[in-house]
């Protein structure tokens, strides 16, 4: 192998291997190594590269906004005169006259005596992950446009089928309620869909305020009477820490208890108890919701919270599922840093425990039970 600069053969060695570019710059910022993955990402070759200032001729670096960095904001000068290490994300001038975008670390080399002597620079060519980022942007921009779209002509055939359905004739009722059934469920999915779209997109709107979270949960439980009678399954709510308070957004709470509920319904079978307990201590809020419904398999229950992650489960009562509750529990739980975890095997029912710790606001301390908590299993 050819000498490249003053550095031990071995690690010049061991740095040409790389796929990825690396450059290295002594205290002038004068080239002094550039191995062959540095020339396949910019196209320049090593012989014209040794000996030259980064800041001269091709090697330019630009950030975001087409600013040049090399003169005013050079990245390895930074971490030399710091003596810290950097990481950035710019654009590399091309020999072909084109940008890379390159996510670029650069750490300073330090001497026998100590001293910063010279910068190592590694860099990849991001151009596939910034093109597969455009492209999901350009996914959510389109999603958003179509749920919007869809949710408009959903509402007007909801309004129809509502005043058509308090005509008296049976006959008429018989086509009407399940209209009324499937626009219900296209109306949900499509806001499932827009809150996952918000939630992965950091666009969530979060309201936040002094919270009865007994209150939420008996508002969530009294949403769910109807379906959970259909199936004659007892929704039972056991307060053991009465009076609690928490910093929270009520809505947002209100849907991650929503989708614990609905999900606990829809893979029960009938004349069974969903028992729901509600207790806390000093620092956090723990709801935990056990029925006694077909259980998830260990496999299973690493899909659960992931978008689209149907289990191989099925309904009960043939409910429909799209997959989407239990991933924005999960996101929305995270926004609250909080916790959930599933409890569960086939055959024997699934328990989610959730933890949603106390923040924020001044609130009025929780009365505790005198009794220790009872752990689940």
């Amino acid at each position: 192998m050819e000498n490249h600069s003053s550095f031990p053969e071995i690690q010049t060695a061991l740095l040409d291997e790389l796929f990825d570019g690396v450059y290295i710059l002594d205290r002038a910022r004068k080239i002094v190594f550039w191995n062959r993955g540095a020339e396949l990402i910019s196209g320049y070759s090593r012989s014209r590269m040794l000996g030259r200032f980064c800041y001269e001729g091709p090697l330019q670096h630009e950030d975001f906004k087409n600013c040049r960095l090399c003169q005013g904001n050079c990245i390895a000068q930074r971490a030399m005169d710091e003596g810290i290490p950097i990481k950035e994300v710019v654009y590399l001038h091309h020999a072909e006259g084109f940008l890379i975008p390159v996510e670029t670390h650069v750490r300073p080399l330090r001497d026998i005596t100590g001293k910063v002597a010279y910068a190592i620079e590694i860099f990849r060519d991001i151009s596939h992950w910034k093109k597969v980022e455009e492209l999901s942007i350009e996914k959510d921009r389109l999603m958003g446009i179509l749920a919007h779209d869809i949710r408009n002509p959903l509402t007007v055939i909801q309004s129809y089928a509502f005043l058509l359905n308090k005509n008296p004739d049976a006959r008429i009722k018989s086509f009407v309620e399940p209209i009324l059934r499937k626009a219900k469920l296209a109306s949900s999915l499509v806001d499932d869909l827009l809150n996952a779209q918000a939630i992965e997109n950091g666009t969530v709107h979060l309201t936040i305020q002094d919270v009865d979270v007994e209150s939420v949960l008996k508002e969530s439980i009294s949403n769910f009477s109807g379906p959970a009678e259909e199936k004659q399954i007892r929704l039972n709510l056991h307060v053991e820490t009465p009076n609690v308070h928490m910093c929270s957004d009520p809505h947002r709470l209100e849907e991650i208890f929503n989708n614990l509920i609905s999900n606990a319904i829809h893979y029960s079978p009938r004349n069974t108890m969903i028992n729901l307990v509600l207790r806390a201590d000093d620092t956090a809020v723990d709801i935990t919701i056990e029925d006694q419904g077909v259980g998830i398999s260990v496999a299973d229950q690493e899909k659960l919270f992931r978008a689209f992650g149907k289990t191989s489960n099925q309904p009960t009562a043939g409910e429909k599922s799209h997959g989407l509750g239990l991933y924005i529990v999960k996101k929305l739980v995270d926004l609250f840093s909080g916790t959930i975890k599933v409890v569960s095997e086939s055959g024997k029912g699934t328990t989610f425990i959730l933890r949603l710790p106390f923040s924020g606001c001044s609130l009025q301390e929780p009365s505790l039970p005198d009794q220790p908590d009872i752990e689940k299993s």
